[in-house]
């Protein structure tokens, strides 16, 4: 699924005579959950988090995080 973020208007840099804009594009993949790709000017980054499983999978089965115990006394 991809998506538009951010200050999609354009903006005009006189000094350079162009345009530009300050929207980065969104990518998520629909088959791997937790993956996405930020996009903008022909530059990438793409990040992963997530358990490996991939969506529709038998085994995806996601479950909630166990909870954060405190720390024992001394």
């Amino acid at each position: 699924m991809n998506k538009v973020k951010g200050d999609a208007q354009l903006y005009e840099d006189k000094a350079n005579e162009s345009t530009y804009s300050y929207a980065v594009n969104v990518i998520t993949s629909l088959r791997w959950p937790g993956a996405l790709t930020v996009a903008k000017g022909g530059k990438f980054v793409s990040v992963y988090v997530g358990d490996g499983n991939k969506k529709g999978d038998f085994s995806y089965n996601p479950t909630e995080t166990p909870e954060v115990k405190e720390d024992p006394k001394e």
